[in-house]
């Protein structure tokens, strides 16, 4: 499963948009949860591949991906061999068994893309994933989940045209699915059709609400620079998601109330986020920046800012210079010289030209011991 901690801190902007609509449908891949889907079938013609199934889809939930695949590979022969066997199958019990074991490719391409994304394997690459769900679709046409699992991954590729079709045919097949609405919500965005991208995620959410749906149409809204219909959307996301919370929503959810000037309630968001990944240097690094550059005024919010960006630079070891120059600089706004010029000496280690050619002036001043700007 995808790991909803934040690996970096991302500020919301427009150029950001396609990335944070993939982070959001990535984050909920198991949307494509095949459990569902293997509750509808009837085993009684093969009761062994039951026990199967249920086995690779305990070991998928599990995030035990190559153990997973290697009893798909079994389960796969097994099919086969049935197929060898069992020549006489009528045509209902040939399109039970082929239903059945549609799943089974379908489960081996989510698999793959894990054992591919997480590099646990260098056998494993994206064709691998459309190999199965190809034979997934042969054995099973008339099954939404597959077409838009397959949009996704042509989504990834950077194919939006393949994308677009894919999640169109899943539309056909379940009009009343949420899912593909969703998929092809996020395609339009993709292909910064925002108006198109709207309607396809209010009917997703008409549907059946999820956060994912609600994140992606406030995402929008922000791009749109409609804040208030953007916190609204992103607060219900958060809402949704209260189990499971995520820290992206609330570092959202922040910044949009940046945009608001609702200063207090960023903070308690940036908070929030910080609660949920406490080990994530970047998140903090934001409440820093938030605090130094929109409440430089409160010496209580700096010194915040100084801890936090302390905390930072030993979660990344000190060799974040982004990070240490901001450091030196919020020493600097306190008037603590002695700390300032520490920080900056340790940036001009740890720094690249260019790092330093960009900081120049502020470098200057931590180092010079120029008046701080809160005396």
């Amino acid at each position: 499963m995808l790991s909803l901690a934040i690996r970096t801190a991302f500020a919301i902007t427009i150029g950001a948009i396609s990335a944070q609509s993939s982070i959001a449908i990535t984050e909920n891949i198991r949307l494509f949860d095949p459990q569902e889907k293997l509750q509808e079938i009837n085993f009684s013609s093969i009761p062994k591949l039951e026990g199967q199934i249920k086995k690779i889809n305990k070991l998928y939930s599990e995030d035990r991906y190559l153990q997973a695949y290697d009893e798909i590979i079994f389960a796969i022969n097994h099919h086969q061999n049935i197929l060898k066997e069992k020549v006489d199958l009528s045509s209902e019990e040939l399109g039970s068994t082929n239903k059945m074991f549609s799943y089974v490719y379908f489960i081996k391409a989510l698999v793959i893309h894990e054992i591919y994304r997480d590099n646990l394997s260098k056998q494993h690459t994206p064709a691998d994933i459309f190999t199965s769900l190809n034979k997934a679709i042969n054995l099973n046409p008339n099954e939404s989940y597959f077409y838009a699992f397959k949009g996704l991954m042509h989504m990834f590729q950077g194919d939006l045209n393949e994308a677009m079709t894919d999640s169109s045919i899943a539309i056909h097949i379940s009009p009343r699915s949420n899912l593909p609405w969703l998929l092809r919500g996020i395609i339009w965005t993709s292909m910064d059709q925002l108006d198109l991208a709207i309607k396809d995620l209010d009917r997703a959410i008409k549907l059946a609400p999820c956060e994912t749906s609600y994140f992606v149409r406030g995402a929008l809204h922000i791009k749109l620079s409609e804040w208030k219909l953007a916190k609204n959307d992103v607060t219900s996301a958060i809402e949704a998601s209260i189990e499971n919370p995520s820290a992206t929503y609330y570092l959202t959810r922040a910044q949009i109330y940046t945009q608001l000037r609702e200063q207090e309630k960023a903070i308690r968001d940036y908070k929030s986020a910080i609660a949920i990944e406490p080990e994530d240097p970047g998140i903090k690094y934001m409440l820093a920046s938030f605090l130094s550059k929109e409440r430089p005024e409160h010496l209580e919010d700096l010194t915040q800012a100084a801890e936090l960006l302390r905390e930072s630079c030993e979660l990344t070891q000190w060799i974040r210079g982004d990070y240490v120059i901001e450091l030196a600089y919020i020493h600097h706004k306190l008037g603590n010289s002695k700390e300032s010029q520490l920080h900056a000496n340790k940036f001009i280690k740890i720094a690249t030209d260019e790092e330093k050619e960009r900081s120049k002036k502020i470098l200057a001043e931590c180092l010079n011991g120029t008046q701080s700007l809160t005396k």
